[in-house]
């Protein structure tokens, strides 16, 4: 049944971006709920569903294939450079000249910037470099949702969502542009999977990792913004109706905790230039 809801749901993935989007989501939807009917029956039909060895094959086939279609003909394809990567690439040569980020509100979150100046040191400067970067982000994206969905949905939902994302024209197209969109499904990822992980165990280490994830997200892409806001009513909604104990409420302190270290110099440069908490609101709106 694993199979035959992956079946399904790469159909609907090819139909949605070939021929029509309303039965491309129809598909998509029929697999997912296949995946769900399986996921249920996990414990009475063991036998039928993928194996651990099996699911690693098929995940490393998912990430050969994402790698390929992400990194080939990169410099080519799109044709040209964006106003956007021209901009990512611009701030990263300025942060390796030593420019500070701080005191600019024009500029751009740091993280993707930080991180091609970082590669281009070892690889030189180039459009190839830049998109290649983002590439690899891209194609680690599709191990990140496979791995954040598996402690909640299990093997073969999550194994939905790493191939439905693997053939994702909208996340082909981020993972083949040299700038900081491609982060954010990454980071978001990794708060989710960490997350999870946390509520689930309540250790104190995922309570953690989830939240200096969450502190690292801001760094990524403007709607990362919207990450804490989205936790805290979420929190928020568990202890009214009483669904949080008081270790899960300790885990979320942590939480919080660890985020807002990671984030102390995003927090420091918003005080410091209040007006690049909306500059670039406005740079997206025009």
């Amino acid at each position: 049944m694993s199979w035959l809801a992956l079946g399904v749901a790469f159909a609907g993935v090819f139909i949605g971006q070939k021929f029509s989007l309303v039965f491309g989501c129809v598909f998509v939807t029929v697999g997912l709920a296949i995946g769900v009917v399986g996921h249920k029956a996990d414990r009475l039909f063991a036998e039928y569903f993928l194996n651990k060895k099996e699911e690693r094959y098929a995940l490393l086939i998912f990430t050969f294939v994402a790698a390929l279609v992400r990194l080939w003909d990169i410099t080519e394809t799109p044709p040209g450079i964006w106003l956007d990567e021209g901009r990512s690439g611009w701030w990263a040569i300025q942060f390796l000249n030593g420019r500070s980020w701080w005191a600019l509100p024009e500029a751009p979150e740091p993280l993707f910037s930080y991180l091609i100046g970082l590669v281009s040191k070892w690889f030189g400067f180039s459009l190839t470099v830049s998109r290649s970067t983002i590439a690899v982000c891209g194609t680690l994206t599709v191990v990140a949702i496979w791995w954040a969905f598996k402690p909640v949905f299990g093997s073969t939902i999550s194994l939905l969502a790493a191939a439905c994302l693997c053939f994702s024209r909208w996340h082909i197209l981020i993972s083949r542009l040299g700038t900081c969109y491609g982060l954010l499904p990454l980071c978001f990822l990794l708060v989710i999977g960490f997350l999870f992980r946390a509520w689930k165990t309540n250790k104190p280490i995922y309570w953690i990792l989830a939240g200096c994830a969450l502190g690292l997200s801001l760094y990524s892409y403007v709607p990362a913004r919207a990450f804490p806001v989205v936790l805290i009513g979420t929190f928020f909604l568990s202890l009214v109706k009483s669904q949080m104990d008081r270790q899960r409420r300790s885990g979320v302190a942590l939480l919080f905790v660890a985020g807002s270290v990671i984030a102390t110099p995003y927090l420091l440069h918003v005080i410091h230039s209040p007006i690049a908490l909306w500059l670039r609101f406005q740079d997206i709106a025009t």
